[in-house]
């Protein structure tokens, strides 16, 4: 941890952060490479104590989102991606992974719409997250149209 320390007093020298500030910046880097690595229950508690310390910061929100939904518990995932939109209602990550929540629980009509308000947010396609939600639009107009099209195969 004081070395992570050191690398962020280098990384963010001549930014005005105290050492509380710059110990919440290596929390997140903390939770966000266990969350990388495949140990999102070891990031989850960080992310928690962040979201408590930091109220205005969606970010932690988010990644309490991202857990959520890797552990497919959507309901949960919903819940904190919406309190991160609360704080930040124009992110594309968040939109993404919101329409991709709203997709995996069925509600497939506001799956599409908030993808495609994430490719009207960004139609040049600059952000990692819309790249992969043009996909994701891709599929679910895919689904909604043989749905449509095989109205009694669809499952009531």
């Amino acid at each position: 941890m004081a070395q992570q320390q050191q690398q962020h007093r280098a990384m963010y020298q001549g930014f005005r952060l105290n050492s509380a500030k710059l110990d919440r910046w290596s929390k997140k880097d903390e939770g966000f490479n266990l969350f990388k690595v495949g140990l999102p229950r070891r990031a989850e508690p960080i992310f928690t104590g962040l979201t408590q310390q930091m109220p205005k910061d969606a970010y932690n929100p988010y990644m309490l989102g991202c857990i959520s939904q890797k552990d497919r518990d959507y309901q949960t995932a919903m819940k904190h991606y919406e309190h991160a939109l609360q704080l930040k209602p124009d992110s594309v990550a968040i939109l993404t992974n919101r329409a991709e929540v709203l997709m995996l629980i069925g509600q497939l009509v506001e799956a599409r719409d908030g993808f495609q308000r994430v490719l009207q947010m960004d139609p040049e396609r600059r952000f990692p997250p819309t790249r992969r939600c043009v996909e994701l639009f891709e599929c679910i107009e895919k689904i909604i149209a043989w749905t449509n099209a095989h109205p009694r195969a669809t499952p009531q």
